[in-house]
């Protein structure tokens, strides 16, 4: 049995909430080490510009590529040669959306970037993870730390974003020319984690964005206590461990079992008191570390949703959100293993299928 002031029993006297956040993107990895020169798409390939010319609304189907695309070795006005990115490929569809992107501002492509990097496995754990891990002591850095994060930024987001643009059929040369005349704030979705994918893209060649991006996920996590814990599980090897082999010894219990009968709930009861017990003192001495009082923490997080104040704060890692709240309620406990259970036969007819 837990002790009274125990963080299980904290999380029993909570009020009871049953809404589920699935599973998403993994934990961030650590951040690597300062000082790696970078090269690839940010040298060069960029002009920062501090004056955004305006530019008018094109209708895009009565638009004639033909003319718009420049001989090479020209010139436009904004000073951008025309083979501008002719080391990422010339063909007809970069060219094209090339001049698209230029004529509409380049809003529209880096809207559908920003959608597909938000979606990207890879992105959440490599980009967003690296922000959340510099964030909280960019500020007090010195130029030059600053600078050098920077670089080391532009180096993990490099061969991301290629990749993404890639998967999501949109050319890097198009995109290359569409930035110059781009801004992050010009994204009008409002699907959370678009945003700060827009900065994060924007922020490769512009270190005034890299710092607003920043400055936005540092504030982000010094309101949000929860965030802060969310990121210290997340980046926790042995809390990563724990729940990892307890999902596999346990999620084929959930499995085709109807939510009615009563010897499954007594079974998943008791596997929940056991789920508790073993993370509890890691916990506590997680939360501990970050100077954060257990019990507010853990109250609140029965009602919170995971969401950021700032649409630039990077997303959370949701699987960890799910782990966390599973701590507390049950019924989260129970979609959390659930959830594992039908990952785990589909993995395996995957792997009879030699998928």
């Amino acid at each position: 049995d837990d002790d009274e002031g125990g963080l299980a029993a904290v999380a029993a006297a909570a009020p009871s909430r049953s809404t589920w956040l699935p599973p998403g993107p993994p934990a961030p990895k650590d951040a690597p080490a300062l000082g790696t020169k970078t090269s690839g798409l940010s040298a060069g390939s960029f002009h920062q510009l501090d004056d955004y010319d305006e530019v008018e609304e094109v209708d895009v189907e009565e638009l004639d590529l033909e003319e718009e695309v420049d001989a090479p070795g020209d010139e436009d006005e904004d000073g951008t040669d025309a083979s501008f990115g002719a080391s990422f490929g010339k063909s007809e569809q970069g060219r094209a959306e090339a001049a698209v992107g230029k004529a509409s501002g380049g809003s529209a492509l880096l809207e559908r970037a920003a959608a597909a990097a938000n979606q990207d496995e890879e992105w959440a754990r490599v980009v967003h993870g690296f922000v959340q891990e510099w964030a909280p002591q960019f500020g007090s850095m010195s130029p030059p730390e600053q600078e050098a994060v920077h670089e080391e930024f532009r180096e993990v987001m490099e061969p991301c974003l290629e990749r993404v643009l890639l998967d999501a059929d949109l050319e890097v040369e198009a995109m290359l020319v569409a930035l110059v005349e781009t801004k992050p704030e010009d994204l009008q979705s409002a699907v959370a984690g678009e945003r700060a994918a827009a900065y994060e893209i924007c922020a490769l060649d512009a270190a005034h964005v890299f710092w607003d991006l920043m400055e936005a996920e540092a504030a982000e996590q010094s309101k949000q206590p929860l965030r802060r814990i969310v990121l210290a599980i997340a980046a926790d090897k042995t809390w990563q461990e724990l729940i990892g082999r307890f999902i596999t010894r346990n999620c084929a219990k959930f499995a085709k079992v109807a939510a009615a009968d009563g010897h499954s709930q007594l079974e998943w009861t008791a596997l929940h008191d056991d789920y508790q017990s073993m993370l509890e003192e890691l916990l506590e001495t997680i939360i501990d570390a970050l100077a954060i009082d257990a019990e507010e923490a853990l109250t609140e997080l029965t009602q919170w949703q995971g969401t950021a104040h700032s649409p630039t704060a990077t997303p959370l890692p949701r699987q960890m959100v799910a782990q966390l709240r599973a701590f507390v309620e049950y019924q989260d406990f129970k979609q959390m293993m659930i959830s594992a259970s039908v990952k785990a036969v589909e993995e395996e007819e995957e792997e009879d299928l030699g998928i």
